[in-house]
């Protein structure tokens, strides 16, 4: 009898230490997981999922609060962002936030010739630290000329460490780009891998 009692002990104690050493080994885990997205977030990378296989969206990808990224089950990438509407008198310096957020801008300038400068360098990292930080990266953003007179011209320029270039042979780093009435300016903005200035190109439609 006494002999049962004590194997019935160990086998209870057998479990009970079993699933303590469980209970380790998964809080082990989770702070082995914790650790990681802390150290993710200490270098600036996601906090979500890592991926390291192909993966495959057979019925198409969203991401964006209203899907502003997509590909179609066919393939079909589209791409675009918020539409921020204003207007504009004599010279503007467009804010970080505006260009950071919002994919188009549409203007109706306000007088004969509007000029629309960049943000500096530093007013763009000040407001999101992470915009273009690898050489290389690139995004685009649209603007749109909304109005009808041929006379309300707007004028685009760069700003310290965001240069402007241009479709020119001869014109200089930040020289001036122009369109006029219902014209159209496509901006392409990537980081180089020589300097750690932000450069800009600018394709105008009218």
């Amino acid at each position: 009898m006494n002999k049962n009692i004590v194997i019935g002990v160990l086998v209870v104690l057998t479990l009970v230490f079993g699933g303590l050493y469980a209970q380790a080994l998964s809080l082990d885990k989770a702070l082995g997981n914790l650790g990681k997205v802390i150290a993710e977030l200490t270098l600036g990378k996601a906090s979500g999922l890592s991926h390291f296989q192909v993966e495959s969206f057979l019925q198409g990808l969203a991401g964006g609060q209203q899907d502003q990224f997509q590909v179609s089950n066919s393939g079909i990438l589209t791409q675009g962002g918020k539409v921020y509407s204003t207007s504009t008198t004599g010279t503007v310096v467009l804010s970080a936030d505006t260009l950071l957020n919002y994919g188009n801008i549409v203007n109706v300038p306000n007088s004969p010739a509007t000029t629309i400068r960049m943000p500096t360098k530093a007013q763009l990292l000040a407001a999101d630290p992470t915009f273009l930080k690898n050489a290389g990266d690139r995004t685009t953003r649209h603007y749109f000329n909304s109005t009808s007179s041929a006379i309300q011209l707007t004028t685009f320029t760069g700003n310290t460490g965001v240069i402007m270039q241009i479709a020119s042979s001869s014109a200089a780093h930040n020289s001036a780009s122009t369109i006029g009435n219902y014209g159209s300016a496509m901006f392409t903005f990537w980081r180089s891998a020589t300097s750690t200035d932000i450069y800009f190109t600018v394709q105008t439609f009218k």
